[in-house]
C-alpha cells in the first residue's frame, strides 16, 4: 500500500504547513502582517517667531533638528525601524514642525513608540501609525 502511505504523508505535511501559517498570522509576525511607512509630524516648542527658514528645538529639545535620529519600537520595546527627521519649519509662534517618514516598519503592535535623538520617546496608536499621518505636539 505505498500509494496510501504517500498520500498520508503528503496530507500530514500539508496540514502541518497550514497550522504553521495560522500560528504565524496569529502571533503578529511581521513576515505575515506586512509593512507600512510611518508618516507624520512632530511639533516642538522653539521660542522663535515664524520665519520662512528652518527651525530647531530649544530648551529640553535643544539639538533636535533636521537629520536627528528617529527610532520606531513596538509595544514591547523591540526596535523595528530607524530614520531621521526632515527639515523643521515654523508653523506658528514658538512652534517648529518636523516631518517624519520612515519606510518598512513591520505591522503588528497595539501601538508604536517613536524616539527622537535617543532621549524623547512618545507613543503613537496603531491606527494613527499604520493609517497615518500622525501628529504629536511635545511641550
Amino acid at each position: 500500500m505505498p500509494g496510501r502511505r504517500t498520500a498520508g504523508v503528503v496530507g500530514f505535511v500539508a496540514g502541518a504547513a497550514a497550522v504553521g501559517l495560522v500560528w504565524g498570522i496569529g502571533s503578529g509576525s511581521s513576515a505575515f502582517a506586512g509593512m507600512f511607512s510611518l508618516s507624520g509630524t512632530v511639533t516642538l516648542p522653539t521660542g522663535l517667531t515664524p520665519t520662512s527658514g528652518e527651525c530647531t528645538g530649544t530648551g529640553g529639545y535643544a539639538g533636535i533638528a533636521q537629520h536627528t535620529a528617529v527610532a520606531v519600537y513596538d509595544d514591547r520595546g523591540k526596535l523595528l525601524a530607524t530614520g531621521t527627521l526632515g527639515p523643521g519649519r515654523s508653523s506658528k509662534v514658538a512652534q517648529c514642525d518636523f516631518p517624519v517618514e520612515i519606510a518598512d516598519v513591520p505591522k503588528g503592535g497595539a501601538y508604536y513608540q517613536v524616539e527622537l535623538d535617543h532621549r524623547v520617546r512618545f507613543n503613537v496608536p496603531r491606527d494613527r501609525a499604520e493609517g497615518g499621518p500622525f501628529r504629536v505636539a511635545l511641550q
